[in-house]
C-alpha cells in the first residue's frame, strides 16, 4: 500500500509541472519589412510644387483676410505670414471661434489671377478629394471644418465639412471630402474648386500647430495609393496602425480576428519613415516601410519670368528702379524717389498725397513705366506679355480703403485708356504676371509704397 501511494504521488506532481504549449504570434506576411512606396498623389505637391508642409510663407493663403482669428493676425497685416511660421509648422492662438487657416486663395472677383491663386491652379475634385492633415490643439475643443470655394472670393458661395475632434495630442486627421455631408454644395458638385480653407478648430483660446496638410485621391478611386496588407495568426480584433518617425501613431484599419487581408490609403501621409504595426489583443507586430520622396521637376525657362524683357531690349533700360529714368512720370506721390533695396542696387519710394482738386482724399497715388517721354517704340503686345514686378505696403492691409494695385494700359493712337487690369494686393509684399500696356498705378490712401522693379517679358 504504501509503495502505491508513493508511486501515485510522484506521478500526480510530473503531470502538473508539464508546460501548456506555447501559441502562434500574429505575423505580417505583406508588404515585406522596409519595403519602398512611391508617393501617393498630393494637390499641392503636384500643381504648386510646393506641399504645403509650412516651409515658406506660400504654404499660407496670400489674401490676409485668410488667416483671421489668431492672436498673430493684427502681426502677420503688417508683418507679413512669416509670424504664424516656426520650425516647419503653422503656429498660432487663437482668439474668436472662427480662426482660420486659407491654403488655396480663390482669386478676388474681377481682379488678375496671380500666384498661387486657384483661377490659375484649380484643384480637381476627381482626383484630389481626400484631405488629411497632422495637427495638434490643445485648450480648447471643437470639430475641425474645411471649406471650400467654386469661384473668386464674395462671388461664390462655398461650402463646410465638419471633420473629428482633435484630443489635444499630436494627431492624423482623415476624411473624403466627397463623401463628408456639406453645408452648401457639395465638393464634388462642381469639376473644379478654386479655393481652399482650413479651421482648426473653433475655439476661442486654442494653441493650433500644423504640421502638414494634405489633399490625395480617395480610397480605392484610380490613382490613389492604396497599401495590401496580409497576416496570420491574429486571435483577437485587431487594430492596424501607422506610426510616423515622431512616434504620431494613426489607426488605419481594423477588423476581426482571423487571417487579415485587407488595405488602407497611405497617399494619406507625406513622404518618409514609417512603422506599420498590427496590434492583435495583447500581440502586436511590426513593420517598416518607407514612401519614397521623389526629385520635383521645376521648369526654369521658359516661363512668365524668363525670356526677353521689353525694358531692357526695346528702351536699354531695364525697370529695376536703379535710375530716375525708370519712371516716367508720377502723380499724388511726395516724396517719390530711389532709395536703397534690401536686395541690392535701389528701389523706388514713395509716399501718397492728396489728390489734385480733392485735398480731403487721400489716394489714387500712380506713376508710369511709359509714357510720352520714351514710347517711341510702343510695347508689341503679342511678344511682351507677362509684367512681373515686386511691391511693399508699409501699411496694414485694408481691401476697403484701397489695398489694391491697378495696371493701366492705353493706345498710343487714340490717347483713350482701352482697358486696365485689377488685382487684390498682399499686406506687405506682392508678386504678379499681368498683360499691361501704358501706366503702372497703385492705389491705397495714406501709406508708404516700394516698387523693387518691374519687368514685361514674353516665353
Amino acid at each position: 500500500m504504501g509503495r502505491a501511494s508513493t508511486f501515485s504521488a510522484v506521478f500526480v506532481a510530473i503531470l502538473v509541472s508539464r508546460a501548456a504549449p506555447a501559441s502562434a504570434q500574429p505575423s505580417i506576411t505583406s508588404p515585406a519589412n522596409g519595403q519602398v512606396f512611391s508617393a501617393g498623389p498630393d494637390y499641392a505637391t503636384d500643381v504648386l510644387h510646393d506641399p504645403w508642409d509650412f516651409s515658406n510663407v506660400d504654404d499660407v493663403s496670400e489674401h490676409p483676410d485668410e488667416y483671421l482669428g489668431w492672436s498673430q493676425t493684427a502681426s502677420a497685416h503688417v508683418n507679413g505670414r512669416g509670424v504664424f511660421l516656426n520650425g516647419g509648422r503653422f503656429v498660432a492662438q487663437s482668439n474668436s471661434i472662427d480662426p482660420m487657416l486659407g491654403l488655396l486663395y480663390a482669386g478676388q472677383h474681377l481682379t488678375v489671377p496671380a500666384g498661387r491663386d486657384g483661377g490659375r491652379f484649380p484643384i480637381d475634385t476627381g482626383r484630389y478629394r481626400r484631405f488629411s492633415a497632422k495637427v495638434t490643439v490643445s485648450g480648447g475643443s471643437g470639430p475641425i471644418a474645411v471649406h471650400w470655394f467654386f469661384g473668386p472670393r464674395g462671388l461664390d458661395a462655398g461650402s463646410t465639412a465638419l471633420g473629428p475632434t482633435p484630443n489635444g495630442a499630436e494627431q492624423v486627421l482623415s476624411f473624403d471630402l466627397g463623401a463628408a455631408t456639406a453645408g452648401g454644395s457639395p465638393f464634388t458638385s462642381h469639376a473644379l474648386v478654386r479655393g481652399l480653407r482650413f479651421d482648426p478648430t473653433n475655439a476661442n483660446g486654442a494653441s493650433v500647430s500644423v504640421d502638414w496638410v494634405r489633399l490625395t485621391a480617395a480610397d480605392g478611386t484610380p490613382g490613389s495609393a492604396m497599401m495590401s496588407v496580409q497576416a496570420t495568426n491574429c486571435t483577437s480584433a485587431y487594430t492596424l496602425f501607422v506610426i510616423d518617425g515622431a512616434g504620431t501613431s494613426t489607426p488605419v484599419a481594423s477588423g476581426a480576428a482571423g487571417t487579415i487581408s485587407t488595405s488602407f490609403n497611405y497617399g494619406i501621409f507625406p513622404p518618409g519613415a514609417y512603422t506599420l504595426r498590427l496590434a492583435c489583443g495583447n500581440d502586436s507586430t511590426d513593420r517598416s516601410f518607407i514612401i519614397n520622396d521623389p526629385p520635383r521637376l521645376a521648369v526654369i525657362a521658359p516661363s512668365t519670368t524668363s525670356g526677353t524683357d521689353y525694358a531692357a531690349n526695346v528702351l536699354g533700360n531695364p525697370w529695376d528702379m536703379d535710375d530716375a529714368a525708370d519712371v516716367a512720370g508720377a502723380s499724388n506721390i511726395n516724396p517719390l524717389q530711389l532709395v536703397p533695396s534690401p536686395a541690392g542696387g535701389n528701389m523706388l519710394r514713395g509716399v501718397n498725397v492728396s489728390a489734385s482738386g480733392n485735398p480731403g482724399v487721400q489716394g489714387d497715388p500712380n506713376f508710369f513705366l511709359l509714357g510720352p517721354t520714351n514710347n517711341a517704340t510702343p510695347i508689341a503686345t503679342t511678344r511682351y506679355r507677362y509684367l512681373t514686378f515686386t511691391l511693399q505696403l508699409e501699411y496694414p492691409f485694408d481691401m476697403g480703403n484701397g489695398s489694391v494695385a491697378r495696371i493701366v494700359y492705353g493706345s498710343l493712337h487714340t490717347g483713350a485708356v482701352l482697358g486696365r487690369q485689377r488685382e487684390a494686393d498682399g499686406a506687405r509684399r506682392g508678386h504678379a504676371r499681368r498683360h499691361v500696356y501704358g501706366a503702372l498705378e497703385s492705389r491705397r490712401r495714406g501709406c508708404q509704397r516700394h516698387q523693387d522693379g518691374a519687368s514685361l517679358s514674353r516665353y
